[in-house]
């Protein structure tokens, strides 16, 4: 047998004094899009390093 489970969760008592609700924050302005870095690694001397990798501390990919 099927019990509606919705007249269960509707039901509310409140004891006291009740508190009204904050209203709710603005939501954040939407990410900006994908942005394309490029350049290159160099020593001391100004030369390119071959194989360097490099990782953004902000990104996890």
């Amino acid at each position: 047998m099927h019990t509606p489970l919705l007249p269960l969760f509707l039901a509310f008592a409140t004891l006291g004094t009740a508190a009204a609700q904050a209203p709710a924050a603005p939501l954040a302005a939407p990410a900006p899009g994908p942005t394309q870095l490029s350049g290159a690694v160099l020593d001391g001397a100004g030369r390119p390093l071959p194989g360097v990798n490099v990782f953004l501390k902000t990104t996890f990919d």
